[in-house]
């Protein structure tokens, strides 16, 4: 795997070459060559330096291999061609040396447990730290403050918020149920002081109205929420003109405003109150 630690953006491949990121280094310094590619590309606009190569898993088979690499770009949702939200670099599903190659329900159980939260060697945050995010996120404390806490992008915080990430890590108000969701999480250690305080607070909330959920949720709607990127009237220009059938990229170029938004808005993610 190849992570631009800019903007949480990954490429997920495979090889049998020891010398593999050196090859990737050489391909994005010289874009003449004819294997240059979208990876490539942000490599050299954002500089090698700004990228990690990291290996997440390692097989004797190359079957093994490219049906992992296949998982792998379908988890972190890296292939741009078939997800919309722009997480990563590759430009296809993954596994194109296999012709014919399908998934074994007992391998993707088998991948899945094994590689994932902190058993993923590309992992950067605990169980722990996942919790006390989660209930950070709960508690309204804005993605941009929550983010450095941790060392960590505000995208990487975007991704476990929008369940892209750690989806297996479930806030519950069971004390008991939380301390064992830490334990199996390998951390070996019991929540914080500071964490069960959270927990907590975030209890707290959870036990309000209807009513009061429903006023605090109208105070943070729109331009009114710390992390709005436009503002009202930009977000009905952008429903008029996809109403009228422009296609979000169109409106996105038109606009001038990011596609990530344009793409959010169309999808019913964002702004649904206007």
């Amino acid at each position: 795997m190849i992570l631009n630690t800019i903007n949480g953006k990954m490429y997920i491949g495979q090889s049998c070459s020891k010398y593999r990121w050196q090859e990737h280094i050489y391909t994005s310094e010289n874009p003449e060559y004819d294997k240059h590619r979208l990876i490539h590309r942000a490599m050299s606009k954002h500089g090698v330096s700004n990228f990690e190569f990291r290996v997440i898993q390692s097989f004797n088979k190359t079957e093994d291999a490219l049906e992992a690499e296949k998982y792998w770009i379908a988890f972190y949702k890296t292939n741009i061609c078939r997800y919309r939200d722009g997480l990563g670099y590759n430009l296809t599903d993954g596994g194109e040396s296999t012709k014919g190659l399908k998934w074994r329900e007992s391998s993707k159980k088998k991948f899945g447990e094994q590689v994932r939260g902190e058993n993923n060697n590309a992992a950067k945050l605990t169980t722990e730290d996942v919790v006390k995010i989660k209930h950070m996120i709960l508690a309204g404390v804005p993605l941009k403050e929550i983010a450095p806490q941790f060392n960590v992008s505000k995208e990487n915080i975007s991704d476990i918020k929008l369940g892209r990430r750690w989806s297996h890590v479930v806030i519950t108000n069971n004390q008991d149920d939380i301390e064992k969701m830490l334990r199996n999480g390998n951390t070996g250690k019991k929540a914080s002081i500071e964490t069960r305080q959270k927990m907590s607070k975030s209890k707290r909330r959870e036990s309000l109205s209807d009513e009061t959920r429903k006023k605090m949720s109208v105070s943070h709607q729109g331009e009114k929420h710390c992390n709005a990127l436009i503002t009202s009237e930009q977000a009905k220009e952008i429903k008029k003109l996809l109403a009228s059938g422009m296609k979000p990229i169109e409106v996105s170029r038109k606009l001038e405003i990011s596609k990530n938004i344009v793409y959010s808005i169309s999808s019913g993610q964002s702004w649904t109150h206007i």
